[in-house]
């Protein structure tokens, strides 16, 4: 397909998210990691991402580096692997963020259900916010206590302590490989998919769980699917092949949002 076609393709297309988002109230975003990638986050599985780079770097692979087992049996191979590849500094929410969360802030009804971890979308004003993967917050699993990132201690071997009970680990509130999602978060995501006039999936291949899984709840016909790769018979009523960010420009176009 030459250029021409594809711009227009793709405007046709932005226009009809556009009309759908105005037309429905229960709006729900699905995002995956395509959508922290918009803020300078690396993702994971890309020819880039942070499990392919780190195939042969460590002793073990990248899924086990980051599994509870190795946080308990060698937590300071675990938080090397941390300190590495997932500490990414002071990261801003992406035009992405801060459109869903301006959408919601016009009294559309807006769920968010993300796999990240990052809590982009809580900074950038999202209130209905469903973290399948957990959040940034960190706590000591000895005692239990919220530990602010600049007060954990690190011991001789790198392992973040807790300043409170001075022993406990501190980790991060994420679900590791080995642990299962939390129920009422899953009930939760199900239930706004299943009550959604507009499911909106960004940023994932849809071939990983938990994707393929919470998305058969939706029982609609107004689906759409961004992401930047070819997504393989996508079950969306509207594939659009381009960055969400960019999508979303587009479509503020129209909508004329107050997005900061």
């Amino acid at each position: 397909m030459d250029e021409g076609r594809r711009f227009n393709r793709m405007q046709n297309q932005v226009l009809q998210l556009t009309k759908w988002i105005q037309q429905n109230q229960r709006i729900v975003f699905f995002g995956g990691a395509g959508v922290s990638t918009d803020a300078g986050i690396p993702d994971f599985r890309s020819k880039d991402g942070i499990y392919t780079k780190n195939r042969n770097k460590y002793p073990y692979e990248p899924e086990e580096m980051l599994s509870v087992s190795m946080l308990l049996n060698n937590p300071r191979l675990h938080f090397q692997f941390v300190r590495e590849n997932m500490e990414h500094g002071d990261i801003q929410p992406a035009y992405s963020h801060r459109f869903l969360a301006a959408l919601e802030a016009s009294g559309k009804d807006v769920a968010v259900v993300t796999q990240n971890t990052d809590g982009l979308h809580q900074a950038a004003g999202s209130q209905n916010v469903w973290v399948l993967h957990g959040d940034n917050r960190r706590y000591c699993m000895a005692c239990g206590k919220t530990v602010e990132k600049n007060q954990a201690q690190l011991d001789d071997e790198g392992i973040p302590r807790c300043p409170y009970c001075q022993e406990g680990i501190i980790r991060g509130n994420v679900v590791m490989f080995g642990e299962n999602l939390d129920s009422k978060v899953v009930s939760g995501a199900i239930d706004a998919i299943a009550k959604a006039d507009l499911l909106i999936v960004a940023g994932t291949s849809l071939n990983v769980y938990p994707a393929v899984s919470f998305i058969q709840y939706y029982p609609g016909d107004r689906f759409v699917v961004i992401n930047k790769e070819p997504v393989v018979q996508a079950p969306g009523s509207l594939f659009i092949q381009a960055g969400i960010s960019e999508v979303f420009q587009q479509v503020n176009e129209t909508l004329a949002l107050p997005v900061s």
